[in-house]
């Protein structure tokens, strides 16, 4: 795993083409919303032990471990209505906002999709409310799929649509969980860790636990690295 430099020493990231983002934690500041909503769903939920544990494993597989019933028609008629309820006041991270900001204006062709395990209703309704309108797109796929597949899925119909030649080692997955750093390694993406304000997790989780091949600390650094690669 790899540590990031100081701002003025950007880390170089190789050629990049493709890149895809977490929403929850990367872009939006959802951890005490999700503290609520577990709190109601998790048979027993203890908020030190338990927010941290369910992003070892990703959200679903998460809530899963814990007790909750995670099937096809629990999670339309109950789980995603019952979420999109706790986020209806969330906003986004400031300091991130400015970020995609600049990555748009600085690289427009590099394609930037989000992909979340969050219900795509509320990713798209916080983007556009908070006018953030930078992303090529909200990538949905099989939202009962798990994340690498989806991310699979996701550089798959790029490839198809608008660059045949991609090659995997081109694209790379932002998360801030333990368990998205495991998604995009067994997407065969790079993984990209975030440990800024707002994110799930700490820096030390993800360094000790999960499988990045670089963390960042500030959204500076990222941006930095990024606009040091090859796009």
């Amino acid at each position: 795993m790899v540590v990031t430099e100081p701002a003025n020493h950007p880390m170089v990231l190789g050629r990049l083409r493709l890149l895809i983002t977490d929403f929850d934690g990367v872009i939006a500041d959802t951890r005490r919303h999700f503290d609520s909503y577990f709190s109601e769903i998790i048979p027993g939920y203890d908020r030190l032990k338990t927010l941290n544990s369910v992003f070892d494993y990703g959200l679903w597989d998460g809530l899963q471990k814990h007790g909750v019933d995670i099937s096809e028609s629990n999670q339309r008629s109950r789980l995603l209505p019952k979420l999109c309820e706790h986020l209806v006041d969330a906003n986004l991270i400031p300091e991130s906002v400015q970020l995609f900001h600049k990555l748009r204006q600085e690289r427009p062709h590099l394609p930037v999709y989000v992909l979340s395990a969050n219900s795509t209703e509320v990713v798209q309704r916080l983007l556009v409310t908070n006018n953030l309108p930078v992303f090529t797109g909200v990538f949905e796929g099989d939202a009962s799929a798990d994340k690498s597949t989806r991310i699979s899925s996701l550089v798959q119909q790029y490839r198809e649509s608008a660059c045949p030649n991609l090659k995997m080692r081109e694209v790379a997955y932002i998360g801030d969980t333990v368990s998205d750093t495991f998604d995009a390694d067994y997407a065969n993406v790079m993984s990209i860790a975030v440990a800024w304000r707002g994110a799930f997790h700490d820096f030390d989780r993800i360094v000790d636990r999960g499988r990045a091949a670089v963390v960042f600390r500030t959204q500076d650094d990222l941006l930095n690295a990024v606009l040091a690669a090859d796009t």
